[in-house]
């Protein structure tokens, strides 16, 4: 049930990002699948490396290569679209930007569902 309330809570984030940032309902779908998707890989790839004490910067290495991807993604879908790119922020820019939303996301995750297990002593 948490996971269910955290990938709402993503998904509403998400699709409030695209929807504001975005010129058209079509660029703002597209844009939300793909950061959701990139959001999928960046939280699976946080729990992946929350063991290790580098972990958060792992994640953030992860987050900013999917974050050009992202960007990369968006340009091929303002061509496909033939959709006015003049209020779109440079590649750099909207590429850190997407990072830093999918590594809050990612991080986030890798707290609230990878916390430390406690110990149950044995009365043995």
């Amino acid at each position: 049930m948490k996971r269910v309330l955290y990938w709402l809570l993503a998904a509403g984030l998400i699709s409030a990002a695209s929807y504001f940032y975005q010129p058209t309902t079509e660029l703002a779908v597209v844009s939300g699948i793909l950061l959701a998707l990139l959001a999928g890989v960046v939280t699976w790839s946080a729990h992946k490396l929350a063991s290790g004490s580098k972990a958060v910067l792992k994640t953030l290495v992860v987050s900013v290569v999917a974050g050009f991807m992202y960007s990369q993604a968006m340009d091929i879908a303002y061509s496909g679209f033939a959709a006015p790119a003049g209020l779109r922020l440079a590649m750099l820019p909207e590429a850190l930007a997407a990072a830093l939303l999918l590594a809050v996301i990612g991080t986030f995750s890798s707290i609230v569902f990878l916390r430390p297990k406690k110990k149950e002593q044995s009365n043995s």
